[in-house]
């Protein structure tokens, strides 16, 4: 089963300094998609994509934050 690591993916947004509605102006995509993403929703391809790109994520970590396999 794969799930969004949230806490990494909020850290990537602390370090990068942005909160959910910075990083919502930068994408292009209203403060709710963000949030449901933080809430565990399932995130779209692009919103994906945009999220690397603005977050300067590497391919590797991108797929641990959106791909994470849940252990337990």
């Amino acid at each position: 089963m794969y799930y969004v690591d949230i806490p990494e993916f909020k850290a990537e947004m602390v370090r990068k300094n942005y909160n959910i509605t910075s990083l919502s102006q930068k994408m292009g995509v209203c403060r709710e998609t963000v949030s449901r993403v933080l809430n565990g929703e399932n995130p779209t391809y692009p919103f994906m994509c945009k999220s690397m790109e603005i977050l300067e994520m590497s391919k590797e970590k991108a797929v641990d934050i959106f791909f994470a396999t849940k252990l337990t």
